[in-house]
């Protein structure tokens, strides 16, 4: 069995707080102010304990061929240039009229 965490003596007071929808960094702050000495990361980990996980969703959008292109820009790195350019690409997808 893991050791309790340094949070555990805290639980009604943090659990009060996330029941407020106090954020993270406020409740460390609180808690430092009542005498906690661990740390931001230990509470960030307690207040996950009371919060559910989010749901994970996936839309799909599904489309006529033709009716839409996708485009993706972003980015490339720097690339080996006196110049000291930094290349930015883009490329694109349509679909085609059938």
């Amino acid at each position: 069995m893991p050791p309790a965490p340094k949070v555990e003596p805290y639980r009604e007071r943090v659990k009060q707080r996330v029941d407020e929808n106090v954020e993270m960094a406020t409740i460390f702050e609180r808690l430092k102010e009542s005498g906690y000495c661990g740390s931001y990361w230990a509470v960030r980990r307690f207040v996950h304990t009371f919060q559910p996980p989010a749901a994970k969703a996936t839309v799909r959008v599904e489309r006529k061929p033709g009716e839409e292109a996708q485009v993706d820009f972003g980015y490339a790195g720097r690339m080996i240039d006196p110049r000291r350019k930094s290349p930015w690409s883009a490329s694109s997808r349509s679909k085609k009229l059938t």
